[in-house]
């Protein structure tokens, strides 16, 4: 039962538990330490040979060659190479020249177990003694490859860093060309936008040369220049005016004085209509062109008593000639003549200045919308510009590390140390593995035991039967052994003993092999 289970869970019943059934421990414990032994020894010796690679940097210092990050393009270099070497079709190449793995027929798999053989551990550094801004740095890579051959292994593992070294020297070559060729084949695509651009900018600015903005404010400065001008131009042209009416009077009043008096009076009607019209018609074209009807009107009726002024007058009685006289007439008339000259030349003045004044308000209105378009274009430029000088400084580093690369100047792999013949095996470590099933064995025969013990429905010991009746023992009749069932014990321990000590020797015997003569496998193998 439950209870007189428990009860036998004690330490005298723990040694009564082994008094009684040590020779089921002792097969247990032969039994499992001979499967331990076959296992350990039936796992093939593995093999490592490993070689040192270590990353050069280079000669060119990272100021002149200006990279995104020098560990990150160490990193991606060697993963490039890595992925390089353990391509598909290099592993089958690998396997077909070395035989390593004629077992495995299905590619996956052979793929899997090669990749499984190659090792890659990378040898880093800081970058910087702060700790906390350093980053690590990729400096070396051991490589290395685990089989069961020593020989084979020590081979393989060569041929494996030969290959990364090559591919190495032909990746940086490969890249740096490509790279200057894809740059140099950009930088010329982004020197035609560039001139396409500039071409546009100059054929507007051609277009709108008088309209620039920064013609702005030589065109004010004119502008206000040419009001000025036009100021002192209108102030002279009144004060022409005036002399000329002053004159008109004079001649009249002088003609009117020396003359009879009808002829005079005659004459001094006309020069005033004249001057009068003369008037209307500069008022006229100050508000109308020259085509309008009203300048033209007035420029027929100027014109017509210019015509009657200077037409001969009949006189009714012949008038006294005095040469003083006529002289004094002739100088009013020179002046008169010269102030007319010069109102048209001022009135000629007045209109270009208008149309140079009107010209240059029509220019200073349009450069506001000239300006935004230009701007447009120069952000054009500027942005194409940009984008040229960055291509640019890209070109000419990947110029100078297509030169490093072909002068072996740049960053490569170095062989450090050379893959050694593996003299000792990587693994299994047998003596390991047997120091831990010797105990092992032992302590899963001795949970057999108590396992087997719990399971007997059997009751023994005095506690179990005192908690069973839950009643005291007055006395206890010990087990009496027949002479039969002693013998037929002596015989099972002498047969155990003899079982043990075969094993055990067997066990040794095959360690001495091993470690002394040849590798078990290896026998194992040539048999085959």
């Amino acid at each position: 039962t439950k209870q007189a289970m428990e009860n036998e869970l004690t330490f005298n019943e723990y040694l009564a538990i082994l008094k009684r059934r040590w020779r089921q421990i002792l097969v247990a414990f032969l039994i499992l330490l001979a499967i331990a032994t076959a296992v350990i020894f039936s796992l093939p010796f593995v093999y490592k040979a490993q070689g040192h690679i270590a990353i050069e940097s280079p000669v060119v210092p990272d100021e002149v060659i200006k990279t995104t990050s020098p560990s990150k393009y160490v990193d991606e270099s060697v993963d490039k190479v890595k992925q390089k070497v353990l391509d598909k079709d290099n592993l089958i190449k690998l396997n077909n020249k070395y035989n390593l793995y004629p077992g495995i027929k299905e590619e996956k798999k052979l793929i899997e177990a090669l990749i499984k053989s190659i090792t890659f551990t990378s040898e880093t550094r800081d970058s910087s003694s702060n700790t906390w801004d350093s980053q690590k740095i990729t400096v070396g890579l051991f490589v290395g490859f685990k089989y069961s051959d020593p020989e084979i292994t020590y081979k393989v593992a060569n041929d494996i860093i030969k290959q990364l070294i090559e591919e190495n020297e032909k990746s940086r070559t490969k890249q740096a060309t490509e790279t200057t060729k894809f740059l140099t084949d950009e930088l010329e695509r982004m020197r035609d936008e560039l001139e396409a651009v500039e071409n546009r900018v100059a054929e507007y600015k051609q277009k709108h040369a008088n309209s620039l903005p920064e013609h702005q404010e030589m065109h004010m400065a004119s502008l206000e220049q040419l009001r000025t001008a036009l100021k002192d131009v209108e102030r002279e042209y009144k004060s022409t005016q005036e002399e000329l009416r002053y004159l008109d009077v004079e001649y009249s009043t002088t003609s009117a004085t020396l003359g009879d008096g009808t002829g005079g009076s005659s004459q001094v009607t006309k020069i005033s209509e004249l001057e009068k019209a003369r008037a209307e018609l500069d008022e006229a074209l100050v508000q109308y062109k020259d085509t309008h009807p009203t300048v033209k009107s007035l420029k027929r009726k100027v014109a017509l008593l210019e015509k009657a002024q200077a037409a001969p007058v009949e006189e009714k009685k012949p008038a006294i000639v005095n040469p003083q006289n006529q002289l004094a007439l002739a100088k009013i008339k020179t002046k008169m003549a010269t102030a007319e000259t010069r109102l048209e030349s001022l009135e000629a003045q007045k209109r270009s200045m208008n149309n140079q004044i009107a010209a240059l308000q029509n220019q200073i209105l349009l450069i506001p919308q000239v300006e935004r378009g230009l701007s447009t274009l120069l952000r054009d430029y500027a942005n194409a510009k940009a984008k040229y000088e960055d291509v640019k400084a890209k070109q000419i580093n990947a110029k100078i590390a297509q030169n490093l690369a072909l002068g072996d100047k740049g960053e490569r792999f170095i062989l450090k140390e050379s893959p050694e013949y593996p003299k000792y095996r990587e693994s299994p470590k047998r003596t390991l593995l047997m120091a831990l099933a010797i105990p092992i064995s032992l302590v899963l025969g001795f949970a057999f035991a108590i396992v087997s013990e719990m399971l007997d429905p059997r009751v023994r010991g005095q506690g179990a039967v005192t908690a069973i009746i839950n009643t005291k023992l007055l006395a206890v009749i010990p087990y009496i052994e027949t002479q039969a069932e002693h013998n037929k014990k002596r015989r099972i321990i002498r047969t155990l003993t003899t079982v043990s000590i075969l094993i055990l020797l067997l066990i040794a015997a095959a360690a001495i092999v091993h470690f002394f003569v040849a590798p078990l496998d290896s026998l194992i193998a040539s048999v085959k």
